[in-house]
């Protein structure tokens, strides 16, 4: 067969890798001139950094093996990570069970409460029951007020703003089943394995054309492509596509949601904290994340250097989604000093904002019924996206995962 690709992002290339061993022409097409969607990097002191924050789960398994299959396992590593909460104005360790005895800022019942349910989910492998339950919901009945109010209402208007008390308790349970003790990375980030993967494509006689706007479908199917794949966000799929949908799929398609995100890459010339993670719990800061590079990576992996990365998840219409990035600078900075006292603006080397419309899909209760299938209703167009996640939380071991599944699905279709 003769299959297109539009996006060269996660999904694209695990869909990519899947369809290269056999005797299929294959070929990406990917608008920006660098593979890897939102794992896409650029240097600090010569070395990779994404421009959103990535780590990996031991659960990627597909990840994992495909970089065992490209000689590049020994890159990868998985290490214990300090994590905080910072809430009326002091930061909390927060990684483990003594640390949520210690968690003051919720009561004692609380406390009891939040250990009990959180191991009860942890230990839940069947989320079925979970399906038609809203997070605000559940969370509020168990976890009681005093948890809720202080740290998981917060988190969930942080990431999901207005839409927060529609999001359904299968999100909430994959985000605390899954979350490991462990936290992995690459020696040399993400782009070591985009790199090892774009070469092996390319020895398998993958065609990648970078800079490349995506073709209409129309052009596709006039240049002899069998199967079109779009690995892309849903406003893609709309653009290339929707004058060949039904309107009743367009509009179930326009109906999925999705959260925003504005990302600064905050470059120190010194460590920020010993936490590689902070959730910031309280309701004035500007952003929800704290996540500070060096303290997953080697001490000298940037040369002296600390990325921290800042992160802020909007609706992409949100004001603030479209303030300029001196306005966000400001407001980003001033609220670092509220962390830390005596943080000083002489210690930043560099500082960077990036945005991301598509950032986080929006998963209300019932989205078992919502998610789309990869198959659209026309024979020769395919889609994945972060859409398709469901029930697990978005990610790059997922995405990649789930371009491999749709590439299985669309051989077996041809048989």
């Amino acid at each position: 067969m003769k299959i297109a690709i539009i996006g060269g992002g996660m999904a694209g290339l695990g869909a990519a890798y899947e369809l290269s061993k056999g005797e299929h022409a294959v070929t990406i097409f990917e608008g920006k001139d660098i593979l890897g969607g939102l794992a896409s990097s650029y240097a600090v002191n010569g070395v990779a950094l994404e421009n959103f924050y990535h780590h990996l789960f031991p659960t990627y398994r597909d990840f994992l093996a495909v970089a065992k299959e490209l000689h590049i396992e020994n890159k990868i590593y998985f290490r214990k990570v300090m994590v905080g909460n910072f809430c009326n104005g002091h930061l909390y360790s927060f990684a483990g069970p003594l640390d949520l005895i210690r968690f003051s800022p919720i009561s004692i019942i609380g406390r009891i409460r939040t250990g009990f349910f959180m191991l009860y989910l942890k230990l839940k492998r069947n989320w079925h029951s979970f399906e038609r339950v809203t997070a605000v919901a559940w969370m509020r009945s168990r976890f009681g007020e005093s948890a809720y109010h202080v740290l998981w209402g917060r988190l969930l208007e942080s990431k999901f703003a207005n839409r927060a008390k529609y999001i359904g308790m299968v999100w909430m349970w994959a985000k605390i089943f899954e979350r490991p003790s462990r936290l992995g990375y690459i020696n040399g980030g993400f782009s070591t394995f985009i790199s090892a993967l774009e070469n092996r494509l390319r020895e398998r006689g993958v065609y990648i054309r970078l800079g490349a706007p995506a073709p209409s479908i129309t052009e596709l199917r006039r240049d002899g492509y069998d199967a079109i794949i779009v690995a892309a966000p849903q406003a893609t799929l709309l653009r290339l596509a929707s004058d060949f949908f039904p309107t009743d799929y367009v509009a179930k398609i326009n109906a999925l949601e999705y959260i925003a995100v504005v990302c600064a890459v905050v470059v120190l010339k010194k460590h920020l904290t010993e936490y590689y993670w902070i959730n910031v719990l309280e309701e004035d800061s500007p952003f929800v994340g704290v996540i500070e590079q060096t303290n997953l990576v080697r001490e000298d992996t940037y040369h002296g250097l600390h990325p921290v990365y800042l992160t802020r998840y909007v609706a992409a219409d949100d004001p603030f989604y479209k303030l300029s990035d001196e306005d966000v600078q400001k407001s980003f900075i001033a609220y670092l000093k509220h962390i830390r006292s005596d943080f000083d603006e002489s210690w930043i080397e560099e500082f960077r904002i990036f945005r991301a419309p598509y950032a986080q899909p929006v998963v209300p209760s019932g989205y078992g019924e919502l998610r789309p299938s990869f198959r659209t209703p026309v024979a020769d167009i395919w889609w994945v996206s972060m859409a398709h996640t469901y029930p697990w939380d978005r990610g790059t071991g997922h995405s990649f995962r789930l371009g491999r599944d749709l590439a299985q699905e669309l051989l077996a279709a041809q048989k």
